[in-house]
């Protein structure tokens, strides 16, 4: 993470600055052995709440690991920042795990490939990945997405958005060693204005995970989104979690499994899930029982 965000200043869309750390991230990524590639273009995306349109140069970067062609998992992250901080954490943790899981899986036998995405321009209008979404033929393969975003500098990494059905998605997560999600905290955040990559990359049938840092909201978007902001064990609990939900999507085929699921984690100890017509099955009889008590 320090060999990609230095020197450790603000780097924006279509700057010099971030013209620094692209270049950083180029040699880290061919360093591990892989062929990264700059897809540029000039993009520009309707605003989905005013009438305006944004556009602006983006540079994604682009390099896989597993088969050359088929069915693939979509793996990505944004490096640019916005001008009034440095990124570290939004999104200088989500490119640094998606490089290292990247060097842990390039020498394993995947069923599916695992396309890298590092977009360009989230900060303005997720003009980046708009531009993968819309027009790069890469994105006909994808079966599978997983984002790994910030909106603080510390605390756990949280399994915050998924798709409907989501069993394929929840069934990936499932054997993750210290688990942080709940299915209701997905429902809450379909109703914010909030938006990450995965809102202009998800489409019907794709399975989605998005993960994020959300504590320490104070040094969100801010120059304290610094390392000395950051929490190593919030990097380690992300990277243990994309590595588990990676290798699991990439070693076997889309299990195709159209069903909505509820889940919960226990103490961070366990993870659980259930059938949603059971899940609300069981609360209806629940309410039933405390109807018939308050009764009596």
């Amino acid at each position: 993470l320090r060999a990609i965000i230095n020197p450790q200043v603000a780097h924006p869309i279509d700057s010099a600055a971030e013209d620094v750390i692209r270049a950083n991230l180029m040699r880290e990524i061919a360093a591990l052995g892989l062929r990264p590639e700059i897809r540029e273009a000039f993009a520009c995306r309707p605003s989905q709440r005013v009438a305006s349109i944004e556009c602006g140069q983006v540079r994604n970067i682009v390099f896989s690991i597993g088969p050359d062609h088929g069915p693939a998992v979509l793996a990505a992250g944004h490096y640019d920042s916005v001008q009034a901080g440095p990124g570290v954490t939004d999104d200088g943790i989500g490119v640094s795990v998606l490089l290292e899981v990247a060097r842990e899986l390039s020498r394993a036998h995947l069923t599916r490939r695992v396309i890298f995405l590092i977009s360009d321009g989230e900060e303005l209008a997720l003009l980046g990945a708009y531009e993968f979404a819309q027009h790069d033929p890469l994105m006909h393969d994808v079966e599978a997405l997983i984002e790994l975003e910030a909106r603080g500098t510390r605390g756990p990494a949280v399994f915050f958005e998924s798709n409907e059905p989501n069993a394929d998605a929840v069934h990936a997560y499932a054997t993750v060693a210290r688990p942080v999600a709940n299915s209701i905290m997905a429902d809450i955040y379909r109703l914010l204005p909030n938006s990450t990559d995965v809102t202009v990359l998800k489409r019907p049938g794709l399975d989605v995970i998005n993960i994020a840092v959300l504590e320490g909201l104070e040094n969100y978007h801010t120059p304290q989104d610094s390392f000395a902001s950051q929490d190593l064990r919030s990097v380690q609990h992300m990277g243990d979690e994309a590595l588990t939900v990676i290798s699991a999507w990439a070693s076997a085929s889309d299990r195709g499994e159209q069903q909505t699921l509820v889940y919960t984690d226990i103490l961070s100890r366990f993870f659980i899930s259930a059938p949603a017509w059971l899940a609300f099955a069981m609360l209806a009889l629940s309410t039933l029982e405390r109807l018939e008590l308050g009764g009596i």
